[in-house]
């Protein structure tokens, strides 16, 4: 199950899925990208405006042009193009609801292109006071057949080879442990060949202590990643944004999840806080991160904070990133990298 990409010369060139649906398209001076939501972005900026069915219409004119060419097009990409009916892409917008309850509110930035398995929605904390995406959302687990189905449909929706599934949303780790289990045998049906294997989050007050005995288990079944929301060192800052104050479970669960065989991501975020507290979160965020050993194969995630009502970081989030990263690049070997969620889409 491949997508392909196309030529067409001067005239443009577009990227389409295994079933010749576009995914994205240069025509003229415009460059368009649709997203698993069924919105369009155009040059950039989302454009309600555009509708897929005229960009794959588009296409299809393009396509009949340069039927018989094979230097631009193949007879079966030919034929895929030209057989989308204007109807696929309404189908697939009523299909996204029905497979993400709660959408796709932000993956890492290494696991953009990943097939995303919603097992649960909502978060077990929900309280943190900086969060934009789960706060007050409640947390439940899906049921083992509804997971099953979903992943039906995330192969409609996503029609195209990837590398990797993100287990969704905020927390998967906090699935009871036969049902982790259940669902990544689930996914190794489904999805049998994922070079980058399946990844999620977690939160390490929230985990049960079988998961956490089992973790070997859970590796050796496919998780390779696990992204583990720490914000800051400080044991004080991060009682003050809702979480718990001691960091001490964190740090234990990244050495478990070492141990285990998995990658660890580890996020931070800068720009929450008072100005004045930045000090204290930076020094105490390095020593923590000098307990913690991680190494080559791990990532530290550092986002600028954003309110949902501005929908950018502050200029100061944005500083504030930039030497969180100096500082903590000369303490670890892991790769410290920005994770800018407030530009997260999630594209086809």
């Amino acid at each position: 199950m491949s997508g392909f990409k196309c030529e067409f010369g001067d005239q443009g060139s577009a990227r389409f899925d295994a079933l010749g649906a576009w995914c994205s398209a240069h025509l003229g001076d415009d460059f368009f990208r649709r997203l698993v939501d069924g919105r369009i972005l155009k040059n950039n900026h989302l454009d309600s405006s555009v509708q897929a069915e005229g960009v794959q219409a588009r296409l299809q004119l393009l396509v009949e042009q340069f039927r018989g060419n094979p230097e631009f097009l193949s007879r079966a990409q030919f034929e895929l193009i030209s057989s989308v009916p204007d109807s696929a892409f309404s189908e697939l917008d009523a299909l996204y609801p029905q497979t993400y309850p709660e959408g796709v509110p932000v993956l890492p930035p290494d696991r953009y292109r990943d097939w995303v398995v919603p097992v649960t929605t909502g978060c077990p904390n929900g309280q943190c006071s900086f969060c934009v995406f789960y706060r007050d959302k409640p947390f439940q687990v899906m049921n083992p057949s509804v997971i099953g189905t979903r992943m039906v449909n995330v192969r409609r929706l996503v029609n195209e080879s990837r590398s990797g599934v993100f287990l969704g949303s905020a927390n998967a780790l906090a699935l009871p442990f036969h049902s982790l289990q259940s669902v990544l045998s689930l996914i190794q049906t489904e999805f049998p060949v994922l070079p980058k294997g399946i990844a999620c989050f977690a939160d390490a007050d929230n985990l049960s202590p079988k998961v956490r005995s089992r973790l070997k288990e859970l590796a050796e079944a496919g998780l390779s990643h696990v992204v583990v929301g720490l914000e800051t060192g400080s044991s004080v800052l991060r009682g003050a944004i809702n979480k718990r104050g001691d960091t001490v479970p964190t740090e234990h669960l990244i050495r478990e999840l070492k141990q285990a065989g998995c990658g660890v991501g580890v996020t931070v975020l800068t720009g929450f806080l008072a100005a004045d507290d930045f000090e204290q979160h930076c020094q105490e965020t390095r020593r923590f991160f000098e307990r913690v050993k991680l190494d080559t194969q791990d990532r530290i995630y550092i986002s600028p904070w954003f309110a949902s009502d501005e929908g950018k970081p502050a200029q100061r989030a944005i500083n504030e990133m930039a030497q969180m990263k100096a500082t903590l690049q000369t303490v670890t070997r892991a790769r410290v990298t920005a994770y800018s969620s407030h530009n997260f889409y999630y594209f086809t």
